[in-house]
């Protein structure tokens, strides 16, 4: 009985942390990949901002930056609550 008991907390520690790097390691591609969006983005609107015609796209880009930006604060927030839920559960 205590063997079968002892082998399902360590499965479910095993779980638990396994799913806690999965998220926090996802976390990290994201970040990278929305900040390297952010640069070329940032690059692109300083590329044109020269250009009288090109206000539109200069201010479409950016308003896209500052979704991105949201988007990846609101992402941290769900997968950090996800991840500190996950360490909780090995404690």
């Amino acid at each position: 009985m205590i063997d079968k008991k002892r082998q399902y907390l360590l499965t479910e520690y095993e779980s638990a942390q396994d799913s806690a790097q999965h998220h926090d390691s996802l976390l990290w591609n994201i970040i990278g990949i929305i900040w390297g969006a952010q640069l070329v983005l940032l690059g692109f609107i300083i590329h044109s901002i020269e250009s009288i015609l090109s206000k539109p796209i200069v201010i479409s880009s950016s308003v896209l930056a500052i979704v991105l930006l949201l988007y990846l604060f609101f992402t941290f927030l769900s997968l950090r609550n996800i991840r500190n839920f996950k360490y909780s559960r090995c404690k």
